[in-house]
């Protein structure tokens, strides 16, 4: 069927889930009591889907980048698979976009925390898995939930 995607390879794919839970006291976080329940269920429910589950715990902002950039870098099984999902987890917080220029716009931009308190932009996240950084899943339907609150700094 035209405009469809082909879910007839030979793995469902990964489904990177990165939970952050406990926040060092250095961070200025609190940490996100009761997430082991969510970080369980979602572990059990992309296994029963066939998915091939990579998943890490309270992950600073460094720590974070690597592993997306590794996951992506996994071209074998991206080519081979039918999609990719990625569940992050954490606190997080709407900055002002640095856009290098003077502008009357007020660009804000989606952080994702780490476990130290430093901060990820999700887009900086998620562009780790585009065609240019990850060549394998080309055409393939790429799901992200990113559950991080949006306080302003």
């Amino acid at each position: 069927m035209e405009g469809c995607y082909n879910f007839n390879q030979k793995e469902r794919g990964i489904a990177l889930l990165i939970h952050n839970e406990y926040f060092l006291q250095s961070s200025g976080y609190q940490d996100r009591r009761g997430d082991d329940r969510d970080y369980k269920r979602m572990k059990k429910i992309f296994k029963r889907m066939g998915f091939k589950v990579c998943s890490f715990r309270d992950q600073t902002a460094k720590e974070m980048s690597r592993i997306a950039d590794e996951v992506a870098g996994m071209d074998k099984e991206h080519s081979q698979s039918d999609c990719f999902v990625c569940v992050v987890a954490s606190h997080g917080v709407e900055a002002q976009k640095d856009t290098g220029v003077h502008s009357r716009s007020h660009d804000r931009e989606h952080m994702i925390v780490g476990v130290d308190g430093k901060e990820m932009s999700t887009s900086d996240f998620v562009e780790k898995f585009d065609v240019e950084n990850c060549e394998g899943l080309q055409g393939k339907p790429k799901f992200f939930f990113i559950q991080a609150c949006r306080i302003e700094d």
